[in-house]
């Protein structure tokens, strides 16, 4: 297995994914979600529907546009990502392995991933089929991930 200096590895830690137009489902993180409600930050102002929760009601735009209106706010969310590595036999060619080399980029990924508070999944596709290991969250859980890999 490759070793990972620590400084790569603090360096991975301040370092997030740049995704694009993914979109962040699911479980608490740092993505801005395309959906709006119980966040922090506050994003818009709109018109009271049956069945909103009254204490978000904003009192002051209510008063002054002469109806209910409530406060929105932006949700948070993580992001799922998924690692797949080829565990094929062209992998073990080379000194080291292209298979090691895979293995230590998708370590990092994962790293970089469980940093950002993004959720990782990582896979292992070979002749037999895929291995799948279930989502993992947190920075804590990267040496069960990377244990597994």
């Amino acid at each position: 297995m490759i070793d990972i200096p620590p400084t790569l590895r603090q360096r991975l830690a301040r370092t997030r994914l740049v995704a694009g137009d993914a979109i962040a489902r699911g479980g608490v993180g740092e993505r801005r979600s395309a959906s709006k409600g119980e966040g922090i930050e506050f994003e818009d102002h709109r018109q009271y529907q049956f069945g909103d929760d009254f204490r978000r009601l904003d009192p002051h735009l209510s008063a002054r546009l002469g109806s209910p209106h409530v406060r929105q706010f932006n949700v948070t969310q993580q992001l799922n990502v998924t690692i797949v590595i080829d565990a094929s036999r062209s992998m073990a060619a080379g000194r080291p392995s292209k298979l090691e080399y895979a293995v230590a980029v998708a370590r990092c990924l994962a790293h970089v991933g469980l940093s950002g508070s993004d959720a990782v999944q990582a896979a292992v596709l070979n002749e037999d089929g895929v291995r799948w290991h279930r989502p993992v969250s947190g920075v804590g859980r990267l040496g069960e991930l990377e244990q597994w890999l």
